[in-house]
């Protein structure tokens, strides 16, 4: 019986118990915001700003291009008025004509260029 207590013994030294595995523990997730940061700043590292003398040359044609669309807006909307007032109150003058004349020419214009 002594025999057989030191030979359970020996097997149950010899057997192998599964161990607890401990995780190491790395470095903490960040939250999706900071990654987020992080990652707008990589590529803002990465863009290329135009010079002082491209904003300026830039700006001055946006200026431009708008005063030039403002002036024939406006244009288009003085001929109106003077066009098709007189001629909705029933005595159309030589405005309505001149009126009717450029806008059934621009019509033309733009169904022949299409």
């Amino acid at each position: 019986m002594a025999k057989q207590k030191v030979e359970q013994k020996q097997n149950d030294m010899t057997e192998k118990k599964p161990q607890k595995t401990v995780q190491a523990k790395g470095p903490k997730k960040k939250p999706g915001w900071i990654l987020f940061m992080e990652d707008v700043q990589v590529e803002m590292r990465k863009v290329t700003w135009p010079s002082r003398k491209e904003i300026i040359g830039s700006t001055t044609a946006l200026i431009v291009a708008t005063l030039l669309i403002s002036l024939f807006l406006g244009v288009v909307d003085f001929a109106l008025a003077k066009g098709v007032q007189p001629a909705l109150a029933g005595t159309p003058d030589i405005w309505s004509y001149v009126t009717l004349v450029i806008f059934a020419s621009i019509l033309v214009w733009v169904y022949r260029s299409n």
